[in-house]
């Protein structure tokens, strides 16, 4: 239980370096002011890591959660929170190369490949955020911040409506903002 405590509370420090870095990207696209940021993207995957370690030792060594299929109602947020964690990191390495893969796509008028890069970029942000948003009750819950059913469902529907918010910010001002970016410098639409 010790190591769920811990993994829950890096957890809530690596939503919020999520956050920050969302805000970061779209406030540096928004205002084309570029801010050095760099400390927090590497802070924000050094949290993700030491998480997913320390989640996976939960789930495969600890015995957390081996028993999905008795509670399959409740157990759908655990379902669909273990299925975005596993797709981080493929679409990570994807996002950290669109700017430079979309670049090149584009210059080579690749449109298919640059479109199928971009629609990976948005699922990024959604598998990112979906988890982020059924983690954080969760989490609330592991330390005891939450006890009661109501709140948990309270805080959950706000977490839901407060993710999808951020997911709409992030193709709004990041991704649609990294698009038109990348056209410019490839030259395309001139």
């Amino acid at each position: 239980m010790k190591l769920k405590k811990i993994n829950a509370v890096i957890s809530l420090f690596t939503a919020a370096a999520a956050l920050g870095h969302i805000g970061t990207m779209a406030y540096t696209f928004v205002t084309s002011q570029r801010i050095n940021v760099t400390w927090l993207s590497w802070t924000f995957m050094g949290l993700c890591s030491v998480h997913a370690v320390l989640g996976m030792i939960a789930v495969f060594m600890g015995g957390d959660g081996t028993r999905a299929n008795l509670y399959p109602e409740k157990n759908a947020k655990t379902v669909v929170q273990r299925i975005t964690a596993a797709l981080i990191f493929p679409l990570l390495i994807l996002h950290i190369n669109t700017f430079t893969w979309g670049e090149s796509l584009a210059e080579n008028g690749q449109m298919f490949l640059f479109w199928l890069l971009i629609l990976a970029q948005v699922m990024f942000f959604l598998v990112v955020l979906a988890h982020t948003g059924i983690s954080v009750p969760k989490a609330f819950v592991t330390l005891g911040l939450i006890t009661q059913e109501k709140t948990l469902k309270r805080v959950e529907r706000c977490c839901l409506i407060f993710f999808c918010l951020v997911f709409l910010a992030s193709v709004i001002f990041v991704i649609r903002k990294e698009v038109m970016v990348i056209f410019m410098i490839a030259g395309v639409g001139r």
